[in-house]
């Protein structure tokens, strides 16, 4: 049995992380932002409505939020959009199982706060997209994205219409 827990994120949970990231998430990281991670992942979180860590074997294996973008979008009805963003160590590969029970339990979370979620992938994280449509988030064609303007796909996700009604 893997030990497994998930808290709200604090602040010192970016330095934790940063060092341990996955390579590709370092590259996507830096390519999306031209930031370190460590700064990137404090950033993020001091943006974030809600972020949470998870903890596998007693040590930090990912951080994962939402906080709304800058404008409302039209695939929202003119709400806010929700950015959904999440960041992981090799730790997410030696226990996938425990990694996507949570990450497909964090997701009413996100899509309580925003009818829809929308974000970039890096083209070469080729785990992240593969996580991305197994939550459910649809994907688009690579585009430019970015200061360095490398192609990352858009990820869109829709909270059906009535499951609010439903939670």
């Amino acid at each position: 049995m893997v030990s497994l827990s998930l808290r709200y994120s604090e602040p010192a949970d970016a330095g934790a992380l940063a060092p341990v990231l996955r390579p590709e998430d370092v590259d996507e990281v830096r390519d999306s932002s031209n930031l370190e991670p460590e700064e990137a992942i404090a950033l993020s979180l001091r943006a974030s409505d809600v972020a949470f860590s998870l903890f596998l074997e007693g040590a930090i294996a990912a951080i994962f939020g939402v906080g709304p973008s800058d404008e409302p979008s039209s695939l929202a009805g003119g709400q806010t959009t929700g950015v959904p963003w999440l960041v992981t160590s090799r730790a997410v590969e030696r226990h996938p199982r425990p990694f996507l029970e949570v990450c497909r339990k964090l997701l009413p979370v996100a899509t309580e706060r925003y009818p829809v979620l929308c974000n970039f992938v890096d083209t070469r994280h080729r785990k992240a997209l593969r996580w991305a449509r197994w939550m459910g988030f649809q994907v688009g064609h690579p585009i430019p994205f970015g200061p360095r303007g490398k192609p990352f796909h858009p990820i869109v996700l829709r909270r059906p219409p009535c499951a609010s009604s439903f939670q």
